[in-house]
C-alpha cells in the first residue's frame, strides 16, 4: 500500500486494557521467579479487568478474560481467586467473565517447531484456543506460563519471534491484549533484565513487565509480602 493513502484517516491512538502497561491487540509479557507471585497477580489482574475496577490505581478497560494456566490445577486457582475475591469485595458468583482453561498435567503446547518451514506450527490446542477466542470475545488472553505452551527451542530467535508473531496474530483479529507468564534465567535475574534465552522474547514483546521481591539492606528485614 501506499503509505500517502494513510492522509485519508487520523492515525489510531493506541489503546490499554490496563493503562500504560497492557497495550491492547499485542503481545505482553510478565517476568518472574518461580514463587514470587506472578500467577496470583495476574489472576487479580484479570479479576479486575472482568470487573472493569482499577488494578494497582491504574484504569482498566472492562470485559471477559481467558485464563489458559498449565502451571497451577483448579483448586490451586480457586484459593487464590477466594482470597482475591475477598480483597476486592465481591463474590466469585459474580466473576461469570473469567474463563479458565486448566490444564495442568495435560499437554498445552500450542506451537511446535516447523521443521520443513523452519519458526512454529500451531498444534491442534491451538486450533481450539482460537475457536473459543471467536466465541467467548475476551478482551485479554492469559497464558501461564511459557515453558508449558511452547514446544520450541527457547534460544532459537527464529522460534521466539514465530511463536510471537503467531500470538500478535491472535491479539490483532480479536482485539485482545495477550499476557504472557514466564521465568526469568539465572543471569537475567542478576542483571535486573529478566532476560531468558533468546532477545527474540524481549525484543517481539510490546510490554515488559517484571515482578520481583525489593531488595533490603543486609540489617534490614525484608517484608516477606511486599513486590515490585
Amino acid at each position: 500500500m501506499r503509505a500517502s493513502s494513510l492522509s485519508r484517516r487520523a492515525a489510531f491512538q493506541r489503546e490499554f486494557v490496563v493503562s500504560s502497561l497492557l497495550p491492547r491487540s499485542t503481545v505482553s509479557g510478565l517476568v518472574a521467579d518461580g514463587g514470587v507471585g506472578k500467577t496470583t497477580i495476574a489472576l487479580h489482574q484479570a479479576v479486575c479487568i472482568v470487573l472493569g475496577r482499577p488494578w494497582l490505581e491504574l484504569p482498566t478497560i472492562q470485559g471477559p478474560v481467558i485464563f489458559l494456566s498449565a502451571e497451577d490445577d483448579l483448586e490451586e486457582l480457586h484459593r487464590r481467586l477466594e482470597l482475591i475475591c475477598v480483597r476486592e469485595g465481591v463474590l466469585l458468583s459474580e466473576l461469570r467473565d473469567l474463563i479458565i482453561i486448566p490444564l495442568a498435567g495435560r499437554d498445552a503446547l500450542l506451537a511446535t517447531p516447523d521443521f520443513q518451514r523452519g519458526g512454529m506450527k500451531p498444534t491442534e490446542l491451538w486450533r481450539e484456543l482460537r475457536t473459543t477466542l471467536a466465541s467467548i470475545k475476551p478482551i485479554t488472553l492469559v497464558l501461564d506460563t511459557l515453558a508449558d505452551v511452547f514446544g520450541g527451542n527457547e534460544i532459537d530467535r527464529s522460534h521466539a519471534r514465530s511463536f510471537v508473531g503467531m500470538l500478535r496474530g491472535l491479539a490483532i483479529e480479536f482485539e485482545l491484549s495477550v499476557l504472557v507468564l514466564s521465568h526469568p534465567s539465572v543471569s537475567g535475574m542478576t542483571n535486573g533484565r529478566a532476560t531468558s534465552g533468546s532477545t527474540g522474547w524481549a525484543n517481539s514483546m510490546r510490554s515488559r513487565l517484571y515482578l520481583e521481591r525489593p531488595s533490603v539492606g543486609k540489617d534490614d528485614i525484608a517484608d516477606q509480602d511486599a513486590r515490585v
